[in-house]
């Protein structure tokens, strides 16, 4: 036996091992990138901030920082805000939070929830944020309670009289647009003051229409 027919199941041997070898530092620096990326993509995404639920009346600036650290980089970023009534951790639909008024303002590098509720807007929100920067997907639940506060009525415009001297003033009518409303559906009664802006002799009268619920 040659000495080639001794070293050649050597040499495959060899081969072998190194073509294992070769692949496996190849799958590792395939890793080594990859991760790379995640860690660049998730360091562009900071953690969000601890919201918790929230309660607030009708009519309150609700206005808080969506992230703990600011963004190092909000240019591809994008921001999704949805919500729904019903509060069990899982927002159904595409109800988007511009319906509701509110909005994310996301033109810092330290984006915020803003949110003025009106007056018929009482009621439990759940509310979804999503941000992504194409790699990195992050979400955040929380609910607001917006309380019912009893809104002023709003009156209709009354047109202005005028009347003479010892000649009785007769009936001006106070709703004689007929739109007094009142959002919460109280009745409304109104009151009327009188006050005098001239001189006796000829007095002009300042009427104030005020509405009590």
């Amino acid at each position: 036996m040659n000495a080639r027919h001794i070293f050649e199941p050597i040499i495959i041997f060899m081969r072998i091992i190194f073509a294992i070898t070769f692949l496996f530092l190849l799958s590792c620096k395939n890793d080594i990138v990859v991760n790379s990326d995640y860690i660049e993509a998730t360091s562009q995404l900071p953690e969000f901030t601890e919201i918790g639920d929230l309660s607030f009346d009708e009519k309150d600036l609700i206005d808080f920082n969506l992230f703990q650290e600011e963004l190092t980089d909000n240019s591809n970023v994008t921001f999704q805000c949805i919500y729904d009534t019903s509060l069990d951790n899982d927002i159904l639909g595409n109800n988007l939070c511009d319906y509701l008024g509110s909005a994310i303002n996301s033109s810092s590098a330290m984006p915020k929830f803003d949110w003025v509720p009106d007056y018929d807007q009482s009621g439990q929100y759940e509310f979804k944020i999503i941000i992504s920067n194409g790699k990195i997907t992050k979400e955040k639940v929380f609910t607001i309670t917006v309380n019912n506060v009893d809104a002023p009525p709003e009156l209709d415009t009354v047109a202005d009289a005028t009347v003479t001297e010892n000649v009785a003033l007769g009936t001006i009518d106070i709703n004689d647009g007929g739109n007094d409303t009142d959002i919460d559906g109280d009745a409304i009664t109104s009151l009327v003051i009188m006050t005098s802006l001239s001189t006796i002799q000829s007095p002009v009268l300042s009427i104030a229409v005020s509405s009590v619920v």
